[in-house]
């Protein structure tokens, strides 16, 4: 009977993580691309540096959503792995949140609600193109305000970052 009650609990526990992940995935259209060159960012794990590849995130799966930015007028096609994926993939998925930093020393945290409750995106395409430092790339944050009109909250604006260097655990 214990068994069956860990069993049950185990079970559980496996719908409850993998489910919302499925959700999300289910929410963008999944596209495919020639695997990129170059580095997309660094993460950082109890002070060792770790070199991440846009190769090896968008081998996670790419997603394609159309949103408007806070930042800039229009509506714009952003394609790019989910941030759930990525943490998941780098190390940090259990991280109560995660510091993301620019390249121009902008730091901005983002709380494990953020990659748990929607689809939001580590973008490394706009309309099907590699995004490059004039397009706030190679990585930038990107969340679906129109798919998902909790994003359009202010309280995320600030979290609007790109020109990505380091991801790090904030616990």
């Amino acid at each position: 009977m214990a068994y069956l009650r860990a069993t049950a609990r185990l079970i559980s526990v496996l719908i409850l993580f993998t489910m919302p992940a499925i959700a999300m995935a289910a929410e963008l259209p999944l596209v495919r691309f020639d695997a990129p060159e170059g580095k997309a960012f660094e993460v950082l794990i109890e002070g060792q540096v770790q070199s991440v590849s846009l190769a090896e995130i968008e081998g996670l799966g790419v997603y394609r959503t159309k949103t408007t930015s806070p930042w800039e007028a229009g509506e714009f096609i952003f394609e790019g792995p989910l941030l759930a994926d990525v943490v998941a993939y780098i190390g940090l998925g259990d991280a109560a949140a995660i510091r993301v930093r620019a390249i121009d020393g902008f730091t901005v945290e983002i709380p494990r609600e953020d990659w748990l409750s929607g689809p939001a995106m580590l973008a490394t395409r706009r309309d099907g193109a590699l995004l490059t430092r004039r397009d706030q790339g190679p990585v930038r944050m990107v969340y679906p305000r129109l798919a998902h009109p909790a994003f359009a909250d202010p309280v995320y604006q600030s979290r609007w970052i790109w020109l990505i260097a380091s991801i790090e655990a904030v616990n």
